[in-house]
């Protein structure tokens, strides 16, 4: 991609500066780098331990989303799961001052409430593919794999498996982004497209199926969102059981403390953004809603 592209799709191919410790000693390094080739096992093996006592998984809800436990926290894990949130914004979104070790640090405090193995950064209308959280996965010991959110005709959508080739093809500044075009070229280069917070007014796929005919191609829409309000994921449950769509889920962080209150719950290892939009186009994953059971 030359200067005058990069320039018009507002990437920023500098190097930025590291993360805070990124110098880290080289067999730290590789660990980070095993870790991302599939060489981790003693961190599998570990985590398998660590979860080989926790309950059996419950029946899932209608939509196949799994609710929150009869307690006041959220459901057990099985053994052998990956679980994910999908959706978050560090300080690199407009609307956001959450820096992404932040996340992390809440994270490790709460693994017994919030067992998740990673975190995919979605940041507002842009995508940057120079930075390298390595040196944060290493000390952390958390997956952060990076996507975007951009804005369509029919609300907003998540792209995973961004690449040159869907950069040159779409403009994620732009905020009036054909819809269908995002889901089927997405698609078509090698990455998947998802509508977020479908329930949500104006920016999501519910309002827009109201008056427009449904979107082809559609694979799965985000049922749990974390900064959904009162109705909202209620009429993705609807849109989900009319349309056939599978479910994920993600916390919509913009603040730290919201990180992994919703999350994806999948089946298959994942260790690279292209395990990702395997899995996601696989279907084999569900949402999962670790928010503390509200009184009755």
């Amino acid at each position: 991609m030359g200067a005058g592209e990069r320039a018009r799709h507002g990437l920023q191919l500098h190097r930025h500066l590291p993360e805070p410790g990124a110098r880290l000693p080289r067999g730290a390094a590789l660990r980070a780098r095993d870790r991302r080739a599939g060489r981790g096992r003693a961190h599998d093996d570990e985590r398998r331990r660590l979860r080989a006592g926790r309950r059996p998984r419950r029946p899932a809800r209608p939509g196949g989303v799994r609710g929150r436990d009869g307690g006041d926290h959220a459901p057990q894990v099985p053994a052998g799961l990956v679980i994910l949130d999908l959706h978050l914004h560090s300080e690199l979104s407009d609307d956001s001052r959450a820096p992404v070790e932040a996340y992390l640090k809440l994270l490790q405090r709460k693994r017994d409430e919030r067992p998740l193995d990673g975190i995919v950064l979605t940041e507002h209308r842009q995508f940057d593919p120079t930075r390298d959280y390595r040196a944060l996965e290493d000390r952390y010991g958390f997956l952060i794999l990076t996507a975007a959110e951009v804005e369509t005709d029919y609300g907003h959508v998540l792209v995973y498996g961004v690449n040159e080739d869907i950069l040159r093809r779409l403009d994620f500044r732009n905020v009036h982004l054909p819809a269908q075009e995002v889901i089927t070229e997405v698609g078509r280069l090698g990455g998947v497209a998802l509508p977020c917070h479908p329930g949500r007014p104006t920016v999501g796929l519910c309002a827009h199926y109201e008056t427009k005919p449904p979107l082809e191609g559609v694979i799965a829409v985000e049922a749990l969102n974390g900064g959904s309000k009162k109705g909202e994921d209620a009429r993705v449950e609807e849109l989900i059981r009319r349309y056939g769509y599978k479910a994920y889920g993600g916390s919509d962080s913009h603040l730290v403390s919201f990180v992994g209150i919703c999350a994806t719950e999948f089946e298959a290892q994942i260790r690279t953004i292209d395990d990702l939009v395997r899995e996601l186009k696989g279907g084999r994953y569900r949402p999962v809603d670790f928010r503390p059971r509200r009184p009755a």
